[in-house]
């Protein structure tokens, strides 16, 4: 490998990094202003649950927009398309326990939890590959 190509490939590591990094401090940033101000507003037990899951929609969708951005496969289009259809589907599969007496939140946390640790596990895989190969 020349040198030209190792820059390039340094560049792309801290370039992946800095954007997980960046994730990270917006993630605890948006939990922190959450934790304060959510305290001060009243929602129904069912609003929480709903609001809850789409929360686990948008988390399990960037970080799987981290992993595609990693991989050099990123698409915007993809990456919204995931975040409504996620949210619609989760939302709708609530609904409908609602509606038939099932709590179906704890299936979508299971299910988005999973799919976030997975996508966090693979990331962190990619990082450290990408890392031993610069050296």
């Amino acid at each position: 490998m020349n040198s030209n190509q190792n820059s390039q490939s340094k560049n792309a590591i801290v370039r992946n990094l800095v954007l997980a990094v960046s994730v990270i401090v917006v993630a605890v940033v948006g939990f922190y202003f959450g934790m304060k101000y959510g305290q001060r507003s009243s929602f129904s037990a069912s609003q929480v649950r709903y609001i809850g899951v789409l929360v686990l929609v948008v988390l399990d969708a960037i970080f799987g927009g981290i992993r595609a951005e990693i991989q050099d496969m990123f698409d915007i289009v993809i990456f919204a398309s995931g975040i409504a259809v996620g949210g619609l589907m989760a939302v709708w599969l609530l609904f409908l326990g609602d509606l038939f007496g099932i709590d179906l939140s704890l299936a979508a946390v299971v299910t988005f939890g999973g799919r976030i640790f997975q996508n966090v596990s693979i990331i962190r895989r990619i990082l450290i590959e990408k890392i031993r190969r610069a050296r």
